[in-house]
């Protein structure tokens, strides 16, 4: 490893050069040349004072950032940097080029594995164009998809910055088959174009989405935690995260390969959905509807044939309409159970398809056959 810096100061002249090399990283170089007006021990305010200079960056390896950004994130891939400095001090301009290859960003739990990726971005004195970025899915591109983004953000000539209220920029999404994550419990892939755009200090998304490929084990998501009545002394409540300004409008297909499993059910899903909300990290909109199909139900050692589940969203997400009926397979007369209404409070009902007293509706789907007689009855 090594370092370098010169650093010449004469009279309002302050010229620097910095060199730093890394066997495990890579190197950075800097040459920058401003004015500096001396202040007693210290130096006075110079926001207007001009800036030059260059910068060349070259990480070669990536992976080290992963632990700082991140200790669940293993990233890899090379990052280069050759900029030119203008602008001010309180006011920098950087110009020139960026390009990345080999980029790789992988959960440590395998919660997402994306990798082959390639950045050529342009930054000019007003913003800067993403010409290219690309990612391919889990493994390559012929098995897990890939997605591509072109776009440019401009900022304020007063701030260049993201959180200037004058920023504004826009970037393409294309997925093909795109596949984040592939681990025993869920595996999608999804197509489909969408555009983002942030204006006046908001993101809004949107565009059309289609599920390509979809395989749900229920019950293994997340992990245990405590009930929301557990209080922990001596733990300081967290701050909520800062809401993020997002406006959403997205129509999803579930596609024809949507399956489900989890609980005793198996199904497919079928349907499409529009997400939207102009406070959507707050108030996400849910509009659509979503059918199973060959569903199969087994609890308490039976079979049930699910007939229909039918989940009717209109607002809010977690509150969809129901209709559910479930029937014992293989048996003659269709009976089972029926449930309607919203999720918060379903009606659940005993059925038969032919009419029977309640006690023989209970009796064939868990004994698939009627209750049988009392001695008084049958004598």
């Amino acid at each position: 490893n090594d370092l370098s810096i010169e650093a010449l100061w004469r009279d309002k002249a302050f010229d620097a050069k910095v060199s730093v090399a890394s066997r495990l990283a890579g190197t950075a170089k800097a040459n920058v040349r401003t004015q500096l007006i001396a202040n007693g021990w210290g130096v006075k305010d110079t926001a207007n004072a001009a800036l030059s200079g260059v910068l060349q960056l070259q990480l070669d390896d990536l992976s080290r950032l992963g632990p700082w950004v991140s200790p669940t994130l293993q990233l890899g891939g090379r990052l280069q940097a050759d900029l030119t400095l203008g602008g001010t001090h309180s006011q920098p301009k950087p110009t020139g080029l960026i390009s990345a290859s080999g980029l790789r960003a992988r959960h440590k739990y395998g919660d997402f594995d994306i990798g082959g990726g390639e950045l050529t971005a342009r930054l000019d004195d007003s913003g800067v164009d993403i010409e290219r970025l690309y990612l391919h899915g889990v493994g390559d591109a012929s098995q897990g998809g890939y997605a591509s983004a072109s776009g440019r953000l401009n900022w304020a000539a007063s701030s260049p910055t993201i959180n200037s209220t004058e920023a504004q920029g826009k970037l393409k999404l294309k997925l093909v088959g795109f596949q984040a994550a592939s681990k025993a419990d869920r595996r999608i892939s999804i197509s489909g174009d969408m555009v983002s755009q942030w204006r006046d200090q908001r993101l809004s998304v949107g565009g059309d989405l289609r599920i390509d490929k979809a395989d749900i084990m229920l019950g293994k998501f997340g992990a245990p935690s405590l009930g929301d009545d557990v209080v922990v002394l001596g733990n300081t409540e967290p701050a909520p995260p800062r809401a993020l300004p997002l406006e959403l409008d997205i129509d999803l297909s579930l596609g024809d390969a949507f399956k489900v499993a989890g609980f005793g059910l198996t199904t497919g899903l079928r349907g499409k959905l529009h997400i939207s909300g102009s406070d959507a990290y707050n108030q996400p909109i849910l509009n659509g509807e979503v059918n199973t199909v060959d569903a199969r139900y087994k609890a308490y050692g039976q079979d049930l044939l699910v007939k229909r589940v039918r989940l009717l969203f209109s607002g809010r997400p977690d509150a969809p309409q129901l209709g559910i009926l479930a029937v014992r397979a293989l048996t003659e007369p269709q009976v089972g159970l029926q449930v309607q209404g919203p999720l918060s409070a379903p009606k659940v009902e005993l059925y038969a398809n032919v009419s029977m007293p309640d006690s023989e509706k209970l009796s064939w789907p868990l004994l698939g056959h009627p209750h049988p007689p009392r001695r008084s009855q049958a004598g």
